[in-house]
């Protein structure tokens, strides 16, 4: 009859096999397939090139590209901008214009051109956006979008969040505006210039979507 000491070498011996061949789950989720990653990343100089070209792509008038230049770089200048710009870069640059009207509950929808640093085909893209709080009247507006922190093309679509603290009157320019992306975290800095009245100041939620 085999001693207990037997028994276990035994068992070890028959468990080793199944111990080998076990894989271990991977600490963080594997990319999605067919994800296009972003590697690259645009500074200041290549965002403002970027701004001037989509811009004519658009048919933004001469003076409303000088005044969206201004804001863009009002924000390019300031120090925290310029932090980001340093941790975690630049990886798309958009234009889009916009329309907006509501009282209590403001909604505007868009559409626009983004490209990617590091990549040659731009693509067109669509937002729609909800805020809520105290809104007066409305604007069209023509704007730039910057993607930060963003890993992969397929990653900005979705729904983001952020306050909206802005006023604009006739001819005068549109704050920036912080929206980060519900799951992924990574955010969209959106400067725009608007014609018409309009003022808000409260929780505001976008949906992006790439075409």
């Amino acid at each position: 009859m085999p001693t207990p000491s037997l028994l276990r070498m035994l068992l070890l011996a028959a468990l080793l096999p199944i111990a080998c061949t076990t894989t271990t789950a991977p600490t963080t989720a594997a990319p999605a397939a067919g994800n296009t990653a972003i590697t690259a990343r645009y500074d200041q100089a290549a965002i403002r090139k970027q701004v001037d070209e989509l811009g004519n792509t658009l048919g933004i008038s001469a003076t409303q590209r000088a005044e969206l230049r201004e804001k863009l770089d009002a924000l390019l200048a300031s120090a925290k901008f310029a932090a980001i710009l340093a941790r975690q870069g630049v990886q798309g640059v958009g234009v889009y214009r916009s329309g907006e009207g509501g009282l209590v509950v403001k909604i505007a929808r868009g559409d626009g051109t983004i490209r990617f640093a590091g990549l040659a085909n731009d693509r067109t893209f669509e937002i729609k956006s909800t805020s809520v709080g105290a809104q007066v009247g409305g604007s069209a507006s023509w704007g730039v979008v910057l993607a930060t922190g963003l890993p992969a093309v397929e990653s900005l679509d979705g729904t983001y969040t952020g306050e909206v603290a802005s006023a604009t009157a006739i001819e005068q320019s549109a704050g920036a505006t912080r929206m980060i992306h519900k799951r992924d975290r990574h955010e969209l800095y959106f400067v725009g210039v608007a014609a018409g009245l309009s003022a808000n100041a409260g929780e505001s939620k976008l949906v992006f979507a790439l075409r």
